[in-house]
């Protein structure tokens, strides 16, 4: 014989089991945990464990989702940098957008945080400031498995201009250690996202007249990255630039932009020195 429950549910009973069924599924939601179980005159203790059970799994899911973005079983990558991180021109002359594009072959791809005229050093165009804010309203947690900095180019042709007036009377070794300092910092910060091994590209930057300065940036790139303070998670790509790596325009090649071959030339090199997984960890950074 058929009953309507309280709630306006069609209920029956066979004379057979005893059991009654009924003629829709209803979803119990978190909230009526506790009246039911109270109606079935369980201990309040236990009701309320079941309810924060119920209400925990959505965060927890939420929380595992935030510590491996990538889900097509490839390591995830992330790019930071300037303008040669970004891409520079639209292709074919140019590399806009071709880092994230040829990166697709080997890893699950994070959007690309930079863009031109950034530098290492202070300025107004300064990396650090810059990416902190941009990724201030990012989902919190969200780590790659491994990440690729481009920066030092803009330094190389800023360093004793207006743009970084700052450094006309510095010496050279103390801007080598000003390099270090704030290289660290980036470094460290990109750490604190990144699970596995940070890449560091060999800055381009092939103005004749920057030669000195060059082999200066380069030098004290190349030192920091090489720190044991990064107990091998931080990873330097020697590129030996020349003129075949360069954009060519119609009125020469571009010193400071490098070509779609080198973007390969890039990903190869961090292709071969990746590890086979990441830590799963978050390291720390001294």
């Amino acid at each position: 014989m058929g009953k309507k429950t309280a709630a306006g549910e069609k209920r029956t009973t066979t004379k057979a089991t005893g059991v009654t069924k009924s003629a829709t599924k209803k979803v119990v939601l978190p909230e009526k945990a506790l009246e039911r179980a109270a109606a079935r005159k369980r201990p309040a203790a236990s009701a309320q464990k079941v309810l924060e059970r119920l209400l925990k799994r959505p965060a927890a899911a939420a929380a595992a989702a935030t510590k491996k973005p990538s889900s097509s079983g490839k390591a995830s990558l992330r790019v930071y940098g300037d303008s040669n991180a970004v891409g520079y021109r639209p292709p074919p002359r140019g590399t806009k957008g071709c880092f994230f594009e040829y990166a697709q072959r080997h890893f699950s791809v994070l959007p690309t945080v930079g863009k031109t005229r950034l530098t290492i050093l202070p300025s107004d165009f300064q990396f650090l400031p810059w990416a902190q804010a941009k990724l201030s309203d990012e989902q919190p947690g969200l780590l790659s498995d491994h990440s690729l900095l481009v920066l030092g180019t803009n330094d190389i042709t800023y360093l004793r201009k207006r743009i970084m007036e700052w450094s006309a009377e510095v010496k050279e070794a103390e801007i080598a250690r000003l390099v270090r300092t704030h290289l660290h910092q980036v470094l460290q910060w990109i750490r604190g996202r990144t699970l596995g091994t940070i890449f560091v590209v060999e800055p381009l930057n092939e103005m004749q007249s920057k030669a000195d300065m060059k082999a200066l940036v380069v030098s004290a790139v190349r030192e920091e990255v090489s720190s044991k303070a990064y107990k091998g998670k931080v990873c330097w790509l020697p590129m030996a630039w020349s003129a075949e790596d360069l954009q060519v325009l119609e009125k020469g090649p571009d010193p400071r932009h490098f070509n779609r071959r080198a973007v390969h030339a890039i990903l190869d090199a961090a292709v071969a020195r990746k590890p086979r997984a990441a830590s799963g960890a978050r390291p720390g950074v001294s």
